[in-house]
Parts: C-alpha cells; sequence; structure tokens
C-alpha cells in the first residue's frame, strides 16, 4: 500500500503535465473551431458538471411507508365497520345501544369547535341548502314525455278547478285557474310587509338576482324611499329566493297557497318572488324543489311561455300564455321549462311556488 502511494507521488508530475497539455490540445481544437475563450470554459464546465440527483434517506422513506399504511389500514377499518354496522342488524344495534349516551357530547363539542368558524364566517345559508356537495355521478332518467304530447293550448278555468288530483296532480297538463278572491299584491304592499318585517325577512335580503348590477340586496329594492316609479325608470327586474320557515310564513300573507292544492300536499319551504317593470328584460322561471309547481300573478301582467324540456322537445309542443292579476299557472317542472315577457304598462309581482 505505500509503495502504491509513493508510486502515485512520484507520477504526480507526470500526471499534471499530461492533463496540461490535453486542456490545451482541447482549447487549441475550440479556437479552430471559431470559439473565444469564454465559450470554452462554458464548454469545459458542463462537461466537467455531474448530475446529481437528491438522495432520499432510507429513515425518510420508512417513515412515509408507514404512514401509508396506517392510514390505509385506518380507512380500511372504518369501511368495514360502517360497512358491518350497516348491513347487520345485530351490530347496529349493539353500537347503538354502547353510543346512544355519547352521542349528545359529542355532537355539542363539535358544535362548540366550530363556533369560532361559524363567528367568523356566516354559514346559516348552508342550512338551507338541499345539498352541499354535487354528485357528478348522480343522473336522473329523461321523464315520460306521453302526459304533456297533447298539449297545444293552456287551459283557462273560469270556475273553480274540478278533480284536480285525477286529471292534473302529477301530470304535464298545464291550466290557469283565475282566483277572484285572491288580493293584489302591489309594490307598495310587498315594501310595507319588509319594512314591518326587517328583522325576519333580512335573512333572505341577499338571496336575489337583479338585471341592475348595482343592487345587492333587496333592501336596496325596497326601501323606505324607494317608489314603484324608481323601478319603472331603471326597468328593473328582480327574483327573490325565500328559504326561511318565518320568512315564508309572512309571504304567505300576502300570496297564500292555491286553493286547488290537496290538503295532504306538501308544499316546498322554499318561495320566489319576482318584481319586474313594464320593460324589464325577459327571463327564465328557475327549477322549483317539487315538480308540482304555481306561478300566482299578483299585480300587473306577464307573458309566460312553456318550453318542453330538451327531452321532451320531440313530443311536446311550445305553449304560451298571458297572466292578469289573479291568475294561477299551474304546470308540472317535468316537464317544462318557464320564460317570463314584458307585457303591459305595470310593475308585475309574480310568486312562485312548488308542492308534492
Amino acid at each position: 500500500m505505500y509503495t502504491k502511494i509513493s508510486m502515485a507521488l512520484d507520477n504526480e508530475p507526470d500526471l499534471y503535465d499530461s492533463l496540461t497539455n490535453q486542456v490545451q490540445n482541447v482549447r487549441d481544437l475550440g479556437r479552430s473551431w471559431g470559439l473565444d475563450d469564454d465559450q470554452i470554459d462554458e464548454c469545459v464546465q458542463k462537461a466537467l458538471m455531474v448530475d446529481e440527483k437528491p438522495k432520499i434517506s432510507r429513515r425518510l422513506r420508512r417513515g412515509c411507508l408507514c404512514c401509508f399504511l396506517v392510514l390505509f389500514c385506518f380507512m380500511g377499518g372504518m369501511s368495514l365497520f360502517f360497512t358491518t354496522v350497516t348491513l347487520h342488524k345485530a351490530t347496529r344495534l349493539f353500537v347503538t345501544k354502547h353510543t346512544q349516551s355519547i352521542a349528545y357530547p359529542l355532537m355539542r363539542g363539535i358544535r362548540l369547535l366550530t363556533l369560532p368558524i361559524s363567528r367568523t364566517f356566516d354559514l346559516r345559508g348552508w342550512h338551507e341548502m338541499e345539498c352541499l356537495v354535487p354528485n357528478p355521478l348522480s343522473a336522473v332518467g329523461p321523464p315520460d314525455c306521453y302526459p304533456c304530447q297533447d298539449v297545444h293550448n293552456i287551459i283557462i278555468f273560469n270556475e273553480p278547478v274540478r278533480k284536480f288530483t285525477e286529471r292534473y296532480y302529477n301530470f304535464g297538463v298545464p291550466f290557469v285557474a283565475k282566483d277572484p278572491d285572491r288580493k293584489l299584491v302591489h309594490f307598495e304592499d310587498l315594501k310595507n310587509l319588509y319594512l314591518s318585517n326587517t328583522a325576519t325577512l333580512e335573512y333572505n335580503a341577499k338571496s336575489l338576482e337583479c338585471t341592475n348590477s348595482y343592487v345587492d340586496s333587496i333592501d336596496d329594492i325596497l326601501h323606505k324611499d324607494r317608489t314603484s316609479q324608481d323601478i319603472i325608470e331603471a326597468n328593473i327586474g328582480v327574483k327573490w329566493r325565500i328559504i326561511k320557515a318565518g320568512s315564508m310564513r309572512l309571504i304567505r300573507t300576502l300570496s297564500a297557497k292555491p286553493y286547488f292544492i290537496p290538503h295532504k300536499g306538501e308544499v316546498a319551504a322554499e318561495m320566489f318572488v319576482f318584481i319586474d317593470a313594464p320593460a324589464a328584460e325577459a327571463h327564465l322561471m328557475p327549477q322549483t324543489y317539487f315538480g308540482n309547481s304555481w306561478l300566482t300573478q299578483a299585480s300587473g301582467s306577464r307573458e309566460v311561455t312553456l318550453t318542453p324540456l330538451p327531452s321532451c322537445l320531440q313530443n311536446c309542443t311550445e305553449v304560451s300564455v298571458v297572466l292578469q292579476p289573479k291568475d294561477i299557472l299551474f304546470y308540472s317542472g317535468f316537464f317544462w321549462q318557464l320564460k317570463t315577457f314584458p307585457f303591459g304598462d305595470d310593475i308585475s309581482i309574480q310568486f312562485l311556488g312548488s308542492f308534492f
């Protein structure tokens, strides 16, 4: 070993001279190719560079693998547990019996943990939402369009509707019922209701869409200084959604549910209020919560067009009608999409609801 080291030290000058000569030959070759010294130095540096791949320590790899295995086992165990509890009745009863005493403290603890979040962000609207996370895999099959294929016009009833359940309930046949006992609702009536019950209705104040981008809340429309002439001059169109029980009760004092709804029918906890100036833009009506829907013309007039849904376009035809004050349009959202157009010289106020 000592002999090899001494031989290397003895040959060191020769190696240095040889390396110097080779470097000089490389430089001469570069100059013959038309390269200057800076370019030659750059080429030499790139040739001597060694790609160093980052090395992951064995301990880090083991730690990541252990974390993955623990997470996988935990998720697998929880899935197995919930599957057993759901499908095996004896296990479900056993778990329910022994967790009943901790269910309330657990939920109360979760609620207390979320209080700082709810104080910082207004999450009340989430409570009224039917679906927090939409399911992209959920799809409703196309309806059978036979109920609407024979509809070529909209029936108008001047007398009370008879045999509603047998002939129209859950079917695609629309009609207009004239209700002389229904009271008119003007812009001032709606404004007075809002100003007298602001504390109850303010929860839904921002649940609106307006053709005027400067309108941020229903308070901008129903402000105490706002007049019907202001709405007409601005050509404003408003869609206001009501989803809270207290607000629903107040709105129904102005526009009660139609008389033809069966006593056993369940009315959705959702209503829409539409305020449209005479020259307001045409707009689509929203999809209601239940399929059986009604549209009340509380004041003014509006032309309504019922267009078949895309799946029924080949079977059904478009129909339209002009709604006058105190008219109630019944239709099924399973077959028809509504669009309203301006008609007349007065402000139009409409109420949209649904039932099952």
